[in-house]
């Protein structure tokens, strides 16, 4: 009968201790895996809000389109037209007036909707 609780709390040792180092490792592996929905354009980094508009503000012009796809799991490039999540293609408009803010027409809607990124600094 000894030797059996013996054996238990050796088990339960063991596992307590694989679970403490289990454990310091997550924490050490703390980085973020995925950054937010980010475009570069103008020579800007602009990150995604969560505002989609029906139109886009008067004077807003077309400035071209997403050439670049990159992974949102690493950080961003600073290359013109890029994107870490819109596919390539995506249009894109600027308001002159309202420099820190860049729309993007969303793909795949049965109406046309524009979401809305502003500059990060």
């Amino acid at each position: 009968m000894k030797k059996i609780a013996l054996f238990l709390i050796g088990i339960s040792i063991v596992l307590t201790i694989s679970g403490c180092s289990s454990k310091n490792d997550d924490n050490s592996n703390n980085e973020l895996s995925d950054y937010k929905p980010m475009i570069y354009v103008q020579d800007n980094l602009y990150g995604e809000t969560s505002d989609v508009v029906d139109a886009l503000p008067d004077e807003t012009v077309y400035i071209g389109t997403i050439n670049k796809l990159v992974s949102q799991s690493e950080p961003m490039v600073h290359e013109n037209f890029t994107s870490n999540t819109l596919p390539e293609g995506s249009e894109l408009y600027y308001n002159e007036s309202d420099p820190d803010v860049v729309y993007v027409k969303l793909p795949d809607t049965n109406q046309v909707r524009y979401s809305k990124y502003t500059i990060i600094k």
